[in-house]
């Protein structure tokens, strides 16, 4: 059987995610896939103690040895941040490597220009895990779904904000209040701005509205309000008028024209997004065949998104 080396840019949570499927799943995945994926390296910006032998064993703080190893097929860039992650990925794919990443910021920013080089340069770039974690919406949108003309895509895609409002919902209890709660508990970063400003999930929808309508916007063409607003008193409002607050992202496609926003709505409690709570993420796609159809899962995570991620690396073995 054939092997597939593939080389990480960072192991940290999600990292760490792949490495542990792809070592607990071994055997089924080679099977699915008819290659065994196997890691030549992994590339740490800084120097870290305390690895585990096989993590430390394949270790190296020089980028070349990765995105410009020729025993490489896969580059798995799971750096995170736009930079250097982005430079990282042109450098891959301009040495004919094939490149898996779960980065929303360099793709929602620079996808357009990094799909047309890969596909210049006969290689593969696949990103799944970019948005929503282990929910396979991507893979519907451009395969199962491919047949349909899309009308509009929307949903809740950031694990954070959601989370806010539903602890909001269900407690009763102050914006920030609830905010720091989240930070305690890992769900929020230090600096939220990007998840509770709504940005995060701006990315997100561009990323989406490209796999459905063919078309980059930038993030200048998302209208987006994020929750800060949201108050204690909001959320009461809501609840005696039978509605909950959640953030929506939406792409909507009218005769050519696609508008995408990202914004807090009341939706009423029969709605199915109403109640999707705590950190999970769900998609509604609109097709003029398929209908309407929920994706619904856990949105962020090392093993749900390295699940993403493994299987992007699969399907590029496959070809291999």
């Amino acid at each position: 059987m054939k092997t597939v080396k593939i080389g990480l840019l960072g192991c940290g949570t999600v990292g760490s995610g792949v490495v542990e499927i792809l070592r607990m799943n071994a055997d089924l995945i080679a099977e699915r896939c008819g290659a065994r994926i196997e890691i030549e390296k992994i590339f740490f910006k800084n120097h870290r103690k305390h690895r585990e032998p096989f993590v430390e064993d394949r270790a190296t703080y020089d980028i070349r040895d990765v995105v410009m190893n020729p025993s490489i097929d896969i580059v798995v860039e799971l750096a995170g941040k736009e930079h250097p992650a982005y430079e990282f990925i042109v450098t891959a794919l301009q040495n004919g490597k094939h490149v898996v990443t779960a980065n929303k910021d360099v793709m929602a920013l620079h996808g357009c220009e990094l799909e047309t080089m890969a596909r210049d340069r006969g290689v593969r770039l696949m990103y799944e895990a970019s948005v929503c974690g282990a929910i396979p919406v991507m893979k519907a949108l451009t395969e199962s779904l491919s047949a349909n003309k899309f009308t509009k895509i929307s949903g809740i895609v950031n694990g954070t904000s959601n989370y806010i409002l539903s602890k909001m919902t269900s407690d009763g209890a102050d914006f920030y209040e609830t905010l720091a709660e989240a930070q305690r508990l890992g769900f929020a970063e230090a600096d939220p701005e990007s998840d509770i400003d709504g940005l995060d999930a701006a990315r997100k929808i561009i990323i989406l509205a490209a796999k459905a309508f063919g078309v980059w916007k930038t993030l200048d063409e998302v209208q987006t309000t994020g929750i800060r607003h949201i108050s204690a008193a909001s959320i009461s409002d809501a609840k005696a008028a039978g509605c909950v607050y959640k953030l929506i992202a939406q792409a909507e496609c009218d005769d050519r024209v696609i508008n995408l926003s990202v914004e807090p709505r009341r939706l009423p409690f029969d709605h199915p997004l109403a109640v999707v709570n705590d950190t999970f993420n769900a998609v509604f796609v609109e097709g003029n065949a398929c209908g309407s159809l929920m994706f619904y899962g856990r949105g962020a995570g090392a093993l749900p998104t390295g699940s993403a991620v493994v299987g992007d690396i699969m399907e590029i073995a496959k070809a291999i």
